[in-house]
C-alpha cells in the first residue's frame, strides 16, 4: 500500500483526515497523551498497580516463604541471639569471677613471698649473730688452752 496515494483520499484514518493528512501516528516513543497530561499519569497509576499486584503475587508464591513465616523465623533468630548473649554474659561474669580469684591468689603468694624474704632475711642474720658467737667462743678456747698450757707448764717453749 502506497501512502503517498492514499492522502487526500476518505480511506485514510481519521487522525490524518482531521490534520488534512500531515498527522503522525502516536507510537510508544512519542506518546505524548491527552492536552493535560493524563495519560503519563494513568500509565504510572497502571504500573504502580500492576507491581503492587506482582509483588502480591510474588509474597503468595510457594517459593517464597509467607511474611508469617519470615517473622517465625526472625523470632527464632532473635530468641537464638538472646540465649547466645546470655550464655556470654556467663561467659564473661564466669570469667571475672575466675580473674577475681586469680588476682587473690597472686597477692596471697606475694605476701607469702614477701614473708619469706623477711625471714630468709631475719635467718640469714641470726646465722650471722651465731657464727660470730662460734668464732668468739672459739677464740675464747683457744686463749684459755693457751693460758692453761702456761699454768701447767706444758707450754711451748
Amino acid at each position: 500500500m502506497d501512502l503517498t496515494s492514499d492522502e487526500g483520499s476518505s480511506e485514510a484514518s481519521p487522525e490524518l483526515q482531521d490534520s488534512g493528512g500531515s498527522a503522525t501516528v502516536p507510537t510508544m516513543i512519542d506518546r505524548t497523551g491527552n492536552e493535560d497530561g493524563s495519560y503519563g499519569r494513568d500509565e504510572r497509576k497502571g504500573m504502580e498497580r500492576d507491581s503492587a499486584a506482582s509483588s502480591a503475587h510474588v509474597s503468595q508464591d510457594p517459593a517464597w516463604p509467607s511474611a508469617e513465616h519470615r517473622k517465625t523465623q526472625a523470632r527464632d533468630v532473635e530468641a537464638r541471639a538472646d540465649e547466645l548473649i546470655k550464655e556470654l554474659d556467663e561467659i564473661v561474669k564466669s570469667q571475672a569471677r575466675d580473674n577475681e580469684a586469680l588476682k587473690k591468689a597472686i597477692e596471697d603468694l606475694r605476701s607469702d613471698l614477701e614473708a619469706a624474704r623477711r625471714a630468709e632475711a631475719s635467718a640469714e642474720a641470726e646465722l650471722q649473730d651465731q657464727t660470730t658467737r662460734v668464732e668468739n667462743a672459739n677464740r675464747a678456747c683457744r686463749e684459755a688452752t693457751d693460758a692453761l698450757d702456761v699454768v701447767l707448764g706444758c707450754g711451748k717453749q
